[in-house]
């Protein structure tokens, strides 16, 4: 079985509490955001985001400062230092995140990354001033499996906001073969699936948070046929594609 992970919106998590400072020679201030979390890249070029440049520094707030210095920049990803290398530098990279008035970055665990945000894009893309924020609903990786294998899906990662706690987790199937059997497990956020038959099933994560607010993510099982499943190069190239 493989999983793959699509980011899912974990920002204000990541930089919802987080204290705010102005960068040196700069009067912009920035969030920084939660240690070990990588932007996805990929996933967001594609959704419009533009790198913009790179960087090496021996200061982590100098990655934040070069953010700061170029305009189009409001976000700043800095990645680890390379254990094997002898240089005392790493490596920043400036995105502008904002595609056609949408903030289009996402962001999924990986040690030793750590992220800027500028404080202006925060405000107008990712707080609502005067509401409270629903909770943030995180279904889990998109999953790969073969035919007549079991699947236990969660939502432990699921996170509310403004000290509210999750109190209800409700899992539904969106598409797919509805002869797919579903049944809880002992833990609330979880749900076992099984008579899965060879296509694609999309199954919906909703929360419910002390608040009385909800929030929902999507999760996608793919069951590969008889003959991919036999095929080893199948499971490699799924994993390359993604």
């Amino acid at each position: 079985m493989f999983r793959f992970c699509s980011s899912t919106w974990l920002l204000l998590v990541l930089f919802g509490g987080a204290q705010r400072g102005a960068a040196a020679n700069c009067s912009d201030a920035f969030r920084s955001g939660s240690d070990d979390f990588v932007l996805d890249a990929k996933d967001a070029v594609e959704r419009g985001a533009a790198l913009l440049a790179t960087h090496n520094v021996s200061v982590n707030k100098d990655c934040e400062t070069f953010c700061c210095r170029d305009p189009r920049c409001n976000l700043a990803l800095l990645e680890p230092r390379d254990a094997k290398g002898t240089a005392d530098t790493r490596t920043c990279v400036l995105f502008d995140c904002v595609h056609k008035k949408r903030f289009v970055c996402r962001f999924v665990n990986q040690d030793g990354y750590h992220s800027y945000m500028r404080e202006s894009m925060f405000q107008r893309y990712l707080q609502a001033p005067g509401k409270l924020s629903p909770p943030i609903a995180n279904a889990g990786c998109d999953v790969v499996i073969r035919p007549g294998e079991i699947v236990t899906l969660n939502g432990t990662e699921s996170v509310a906001l403004h000290a509210a706690h999750i109190v209800d987790y409700r899992w539904s199937l969106q598409s797919g073969d509805p002869t797919l059997k579903m049944e809880k497990t002992d833990l609330q956020d979880q749900v076992r699936l099984s008579n899965l038959h060879p296509g694609s099933y999309v199954l919906k994560l909703s929360v419910k948070d002390s608040n009385g607010q909800s929030g929902d993510d999507e999760v996608t099982v793919l069951v590969l046929s008889s003959e991919l499943s036999s095929c080893e190069c199948s499971w490699e190239m799924l994993a390359i594609d993604d």
